[in-house]
């Protein structure tokens, strides 16, 4: 689960709990985890990291789990934000134009750069050097890509990047993002239709499904998610399967 989306939701539960009139321990005991957990969810201090607890909490506060999902609290905004966004807006829709107009790098170059990035946006306090970070990390990916050097590797780099970081950037800087997010996650699963692995395809689908939830598109992320198997010879196919099993679940959970 997205850290944006995490804090987002725990905004959300917060609200809705106040607004039923039930206790801190009267939900945390339905869903089956402690008050300080929920308690740290609420505040922000505690990642949502699985899809059953966003069931479990839902079905205790007796709404739909899409309810959680489509209702978001704006991020605040300010003026380097929204520069940020705008130069993440101008990257993607370069990439998508196949005009990146950036460097032809190294590829251990790139790597690095993706994972700090990537770090970066899992730690709740660094959205700042993923907004600064993404707009060149995006021009420099997509050209290197483009000049037909290590270009299997790159293509994960570039799932990886924007069904992790990108995404999760723009979810974390405010809903009305969310025709950015689906340009980025478009360019995952570009990448991954060309990388052509269990796994590259795997993470696209993971990166763009609560995209197509925020926006409503239910049935889309069932096909989507159910089109896919990763192979778990793996530990890192293990995860990704389990994850993507989890989202399984969810759907079939969302409207029910």
């Amino acid at each position: 689960m997205d850290v944006g989306d995490a804090r987002t939701i725990g905004r959300r539960l917060y609200q809705i709990r106040k607004s039923r009139g039930k206790s801190l321990r009267v939900i945390a005991g339905l869903a089956g985890m402690s008050t300080t957990q929920l308690w740290r969810i609420e505040h922000g201090e505690r990642a949502l990291d699985s899809l059953s607890e966003i069931v479990a909490l839902a079905d205790a506060l007796q709404i739909a789990p899409s309810e959680l999902m489509r209702l978001p609290v704006p991020a605040p905004a300010n003026g380097e934000t929204d520069s940020a966004v705008n130069a993440v807006f101008l990257a993607l829709m370069a990439a998508r134009r196949s005009r990146p107009g950036g460097r032809v790098l190294p590829v251990e170059a790139l790597r690095a750069r993706v994972m700090a990035t990537v770090d970066a946006h899992c730690r709740c306090d660094r959205s700042g050097e993923v907004g600064a970070a993404l707009p060149s990390l995006i021009r420099d990916l997509h050209t290197s890509i483009a000049a037909g050097r290590d270009v299997a590797e790159l293509l994960e780099l570039a799932v990886l990047l924007h069904s992790n970081a990108t995404v999760g950037w723009l979810r974390v800087v405010g809903p009305g993002a969310i025709e950015l997010r689906e340009m980025a996650a478009e360019l995952a699963f570009r990448a991954a239709e060309q990388r052509d692995t269990p796994e590259a395809r795997g993470l696209a689908v993971w990166g763009g499904l609560y995209v197509m939830v925020t926006a409503g598109a239910v049935d889309l992320a069932r096909a989507e998610v159910d089109s896919v198997s990763v192979p778990t010879r793996t530990p890192e196919g293990m995860q990704l399967e389990g994850t993507l099993a989890l989202c399984r679940s969810f759907l079939a959970a969302v409207d029910s």
